[in-house]
C-alpha cells in the first residue's frame, strides 16, 4: 500500500526521532565513556596527587633528617673545634713553659760554663803553682839530701876520727891490737907491765 503524506510525515517524524534518539544515545554513550574516561582521569589525578603528597612528606621528611643531621655535624665538627682550639691553647703555653726553662737552663749552663771556665783557669793555674811547688821541694829535697849526705858522711868521718883517737889513746886499744898480733896470755901481760 502506497503511504500516505501523513504517513510518510509520521514516518519521516519517527524516523528523524529514532535518529535522534539514536544521536541522544550514541552522544549519551560517548558522554558515558567521556565520564568514565574523566572518572579514571580523575582517580588517575587523585592517585597522582596521594603520591605527590606522600613524596612531599618523605621530601620534608628528608630535608628534615638532613637538616638535623647537618646541625648535629656542624655542633659535633664545633666541639671537636673547640676541643681542638683548647688543645692549641694548651700546646702553646706547654710551649711557652718549656721554652721559659730551656731560656733559664740556657742562662745556668752559660753562667756555669763561666764559672767552670773560671775554675779551671784557676784549677790550671793551680796546678801550674804545684806543680812548680813540687819542682821546688823536690830541689829543696835534693839539696837537703845531699847536705844531710855530706853532713852524715862528715859526721862519720868525724866519729871514726874520734874513735880512732879514743882508741889509740886507751888500753883497750892496746890490748885490740894487741890480741890481733900476739896471743891473748902475753898481750895481758905487756899491758899490765
Amino acid at each position: 500500500m502506497p503511504k500516505t503524506n501523513k504517513e510518510e510525515i509520521l514516518d519521516l517524524s519517527n524516523q528523524s526521532k529514532n535518529e535522534e534518539a539514536l544521536g541522544v544515545i550514541t552522544r549519551i554513550k560517548r558522554l558515558e565513556e567521556g565520564q568514565k574516561l574523566t572518572n579514571e582521569q580523575i582517580k588517575r589525578l587523585n592517585q597522582a596527587r596521594t603520591e605527590v603528597s606522600r613524596l612531599k612528606q618523605l621530601v620534608e621528611q628528608s630535608a628534615a633528617t638532613a637538616r638535623q643531621s647537618h646541625q648535629s655535624y656542624e655542633k659535633d665538627q664545633q666541639s671537636k673545634i673547640a676541643k681542638l682550639n683548647e688543645q692549641i691553647r694548651n700546646r702553646e703555653v706547654e710551649c711557652k713553659n718549656l721554652k721559659k726553662k730551656f731560656e733559664a737552663m740556657s742562662q745556668y749552663t752559660q753562667e756555669n760554663t763561666e764559672l767552670f771556665k773560671g775554675q779551671l783557669q784557676e784549677a790550671m793555674a793551680m796546678q801550674k803553682s804545684m806543680k812548680k811547688e813540687k819542682e821546688k821541694l823536690f830541689f829543696e829535697y835534693k839539696n837537703n839530701f845531699r847536705k844531710g849526705l855530706l853532713i852524715g858522711l862528715m859526721f862519720s868521718i868525724l866519729t871514726i876520727v874520734v874513735l880512732a883517737g879514743v882508741f889509740l889513746q886507751t888500753s883497750l886499744f892496746d890490748e885490740i891490737i894487741c890480741q890481733m898480733k900476739q896471743p891473748a896470755i902475753s898481750c895481758s901481760e905487756s899491758i899490765k907491765n
